[in-house]
């Protein structure tokens, strides 16, 4: 009697798991069928054709924004929110909010899926394209370039970023709260090209671009940690 009843429960365990499994391969088919192509993304990414919307228009990219902001803050919805970001620039190709958010979710794909890699690269650039006074747009180039080894390239951005943070806060009308952000944004950039630098081999040139954070921002996390990497 007792092996009958625990061949009885090893059968319905079994059939749950079947269950299981073809629900979990539904669900993973259905993302798949829903996600963009990247040869669909890049068309739309490279070959922005600007028109008048109608007001229908407008409404429907806003919706898709919105949608996807909200799918986005959790990571296992940021390929929903991909499609989202993708169908409202199909509608509009040159929403800069849309970029700015297709940007923010390939920052956090590519970091585990380097299949992304070159989404990131193509969307950061447009995005700078669009804000082209924006030192986090070549800062987010750089970090593209970092991810599949670009190092000199990457530098090259960071220095651009750089080099606009430079003349932010070289205004004479930058008020006390923009101040504090644009120091904060200097700092963090110095700390990605001491990354880049030390991803390069280069350590003397990290260490000195993390001490430069430092100077600017003392007691700056990010580039204290990173100082403790190298010894």
């Amino acid at each position: 009697m007792f092996k009958k009843k625990k061949k009885i429960i090893v059968i319905i365990i079994f059939l749950i798991g079947i269950s299981l499994g073809l629900i979990a391969n539904e669900i993973f088919t259905q993302v798949k069928k829903e996600q963009p192509s990247q040869k669909e993304a890049q068309l739309i990414l490279l070959s922005p054709t600007p028109r008048a919307l109608s007001p229908q228009e407008k409404l429907e990219v806003d919706r898709l924004i919105k949608l996807a902001r909200t799918r986005s803050a959790d990571y296992n919805g940021l390929i929903l929110a991909e499609k989202d970001y993708i169908n409202a620039l199909q509608i509009d190709p040159n929403n800069e909010d849309a970029i700015s958010g297709l940007v923010d979710v390939y920052t956090f794909l590519s970091e585990d899926n380097p299949n992304f890699n070159e989404l990131f690269l193509s969307t950061a650039k447009r995005y700078a394209e669009l804000e082209p006074d924006f030192p986090s747009a070549y800062a987010t180039i750089g970090l593209a370039y970092t991810r599949t080894k670009q190092y000199d390239e990457a530098i090259a951005n960071y220095e651009k970023a750089l080099s606009l943070d430079e003349e932010r806060l070289s205004s004479e009308e930058v008020s006390d709260t923009l101040l504090t952000q644009y120091i904060s944004g200097k700092a963090f950039h110095l700390v990605l090209l001491g990354d880049a630098y030390k991803d390069k081999g280069d350590y003397v040139k990290a260490r000195e671009y993390y001490q430069s954070a430092l100077k600017l921002k003392p007691g700056y996390l990010p580039a204290q940690r990173a100082i403790l990497k190298l010894q």
